[in-house]
């Protein structure tokens, strides 16, 4: 058992069943599918670096090139005036008109990295395989995802299977919400993407002992995280030096605590955890006055501590300089927060001025949004939870994705959003996606495509 699951289960003040037993394995398969062009496609994208200007549209070339070589129909979008690629749009036809589409929408960016901190023969950029392991950056994020809603449309042309509904497929450069020139474009060469019967996108997956909770649990993302991009300005005195005034700032906000706090949505998300619980652990995650209990097991998890806190991270501006006294005037930080439900850019504003008492220290939005959320129907015989539950314990729940993000903007024009990415995350792996050592086992990555077609399949039928 856990460290986390015996703190929790030490705050229910029992053992609760679902206490009382080791992790429940992965869901198996009797037999696992390849998919070549799955992983093909993926050591492609991982070997490009895409975090660079140039990155994301050569990205979307290889994209465009192996799915035209296999017979499908690429349309390409660049920006104008240039050959940078913005977006991939691709289509598999229906069985017959008059049904609204399934979307599936994905991006090729992927978080930065330091090189040197990874193994010599295994960085983030080497596709390198090494004991059934595909190492590299997007291989449990974007990269990953794009490759299984690419391979759902070459699944079906190998097939010749059509489905009641027209699927497509939109692949952008970034997924950075309505900042993404990518999506805007796709809107408005085809504005049936903004009248789908639903898309799929990231930002969910399959969390080990989520909560409390024994097995696994499949997060699908029905709203995001409220998001702010805050810039911190120092100005320099005879006292104090600009940068020696922003380090003093950036020290107060990192001491100051944040309270935690839960919400309605994160009610919701507990209580629909224990509606597919055995009692008494169901009668508790279904009782707010008992769901407050849990703040501080949901405070502790990287996956769940934005649930109920807002996050803070910080990157320090190249400095300006006046060649007459080589003296700092100014010092600026970018501070980048992920936002609990209910808070906003401008709670989070008001609440670190009035930590910062400096006056020469001056705080400005750049940008942000509150949380989006959308209490979507997951029904226990839909398709998710029919095609997604492999096995007894395991659970469904909606979820938070991280913010901004392309489905923000869909959300915004009336589409249903569902974000999934059918890969296991236990805390190592979630932390590897943004830090070092990212991988993913090949066998997993196989079962992960061979889910994605079936929940397209199923989805369509509806």
């Amino acid at each position: 058992m856990s460290a986390y699951r015996t703190l929790f289960c030490l705050s229910l003040g029992l053992l609760a069943p679902a206490c009382a037993h080791g992790p429940a394995a992965p869901s198996q398969q009797s037999q696992v599918e390849n998919y070549p062009e799955t992983q093909k496609l993926l050591e492609s994208l991982v070997s490009q670096e895409t975090h660079q200007y140039r990155g994301p549209s050569r990205a979307l070339q290889l994209v465009a090139l192996l799915l035209e070589q296999k017979g499908l129909k690429v349309e390409r979008y660049a920006k104008p005036q240039s050959s940078r690629l913005l977006a991939l749009f691709a289509r598999w036809p229906a069985k017959a008109p008059g049904k609204a589409p399934i979307v599936l929408l994905s991006h090729v960016d992927a978080p930065p990295f330091e090189g040197h901190v990874w193994p010599k023969q295994q960085g983030p950029l080497s596709a390198a395989i090494v004991e059934g392991e595909l190492w590299g950056r997007g291989t449990l994020g974007a990269k990953a995802l794009v490759s299984l809603h690419a391979g759902v449309l070459l699944e079906l042309l190998q097939k010749e299977k059509h489905l009641p509904r027209e699927v497509i497929l939109g692949i952008t450069t970034d997924g950075l919400g309505e900042s993404a020139d990518g999506l805007q474009l796709l809107l408005e060469k085809h504005p049936e993407i903004g009248a789908a019967q639903l898309a799929l996108t990231g930002g969910g997956a399959i969390y080990p002992d989520l909560l409390g909770q024994e097995g696994l649990t499949h997060a699908i993302a029905t709203g995001e995280h409220g998001y702010a991009r805050i810039l911190l300005s120092a100005e320099a005195s005879e006292q104090k030096s600009a940068n020696d005034r922003l380090q003093a700032a950036l020290q107060t906000i990192k001491e100051q605590p944040r309270q935690a706090r839960l919400s309605p949505p994160v009610h919701q998300i507990l209580a629909q955890l224990g509606e597919q619980g055995s009692w008494p652990g169901s009668w508790f995650y279904r009782s707010e006055v008992l769901q407050a209990t849990l703040l501080p097991s949901l405070e502790a998890h990287p996956v769940t501590s934005v649930l109920v806190k807002d996050s803070l991270e910080h990157s320090v501006l190249p400095q300006a300089y006046i060649r007459s006294n080589y003296r700092a005037q100014r010092a600026h930080a970018l501070l980048k927060a992920q936002l609990r439900p209910q808070s906003s850019p401008e709670i989070l504003l008001d609440r670190l001025r009035q930590q910062i008492k400096d006056s020469l220290v001056h705080i400005n939005i750049e940008e942000g949004d509150r949380a989006s959320w959308k209490a979507l129907p997951l029904r226990h015989d839909g398709p998710f939870a029919t095609i997604l539950r492999g096995q007894e314990g395991e659970r469904i729940t909606r979820f938070f994705a991280e913010g901004p993000s392309q489905a923000r903007t869909l959300r915004r024009i009336g589409v249903s959003v569902y974000g999934y990415l059918p890969l296991v995350l236990d805390e190592p792996a979630w932390r590897s996606r943004s830090g070092r050592n990212e991988r993913v086992r090949l066998s997993e990555l196989m079962k992960a495509q061979a889910v994605m077609l079936r929940l397209v399949e199923a989805l369509a039928e509806e």
